[in-house]
């Protein structure tokens, strides 16, 4: 295993801690550790590039992204500080490309990680670290509406990436006919 898949591990070890951290009451804690997987996000595609990507690597980087994402909008909704549809549209839409990345390889195809995806991944993160850190501080709604905005924003583009991969799905299937 290359250094781009350990923090790829961090990622999906972070997830159940920022849980831990949120129900025994401390949201500083989550923030740090989620800003640190965050964070960890980027290094890992930046030392994939560089030590040349894996294919086990490319499915767990995936999969590290979405078991943090998932779980911490799971958890703010269940705390209402988001609402529900966000992690249920988010999951729908990973559940989604997962089985369509998964039918076109068995087909020899890939549809790897464009700009949308990580346009995406970046800004839910500023979201969801804002509105962690937003609860760390007690900070009242009215000053937290930029990182919420974020969120929605990162929503909107769950929403572009996904048509995007779709698109991007049916030209690889047209080409291979």
């Amino acid at each position: 295993m290359r250094n781009a898949d350990w923090l790829s591990l961090f990622r999906i070890a972070a997830a159940p801690l920022v849980a831990l951290c949120l129900r025994w009451g401390n949201p500083l804690g989550a923030t740090a550790i989620f800003g640190l997987a965050a964070l960890s996000d980027g290094l890992d595609g930046y030392l994939a590039r560089r030590q040349g990507p894996t294919s086990h690597g490319l499915w767990l980087d995936l999969l590290a992204d979405k078991v943090l994402i998932l779980t911490t909008t799971a958890l703010l909704a269940g705390l209402r500080a988001l609402p529900i549809w966000v992690p249920l549209f988010v999951g729908g839409r990973e559940l989604a490309i997962a089985g369509l990345r998964v039918a076109l390889r068995k087909q020899g195809l890939l549809l790897p990680p464009d700009r949308w995806g990580k346009a995406k991944m970046a800004t839910l993160c500023l979201g969801i670290g804002g509105l962690l850190l937003a609860r760390a501080l007690l900070v009242p709604f009215p000053l937290y509406r930029p990182a919420y905005g974020l969120l929605l924003l990162g929503t909107a583009l769950t929403l572009l990436s996904g048509v995007n991969y779709g698109l991007k799905a049916w030209r690889l299937l047209r080409r291979r006919r």
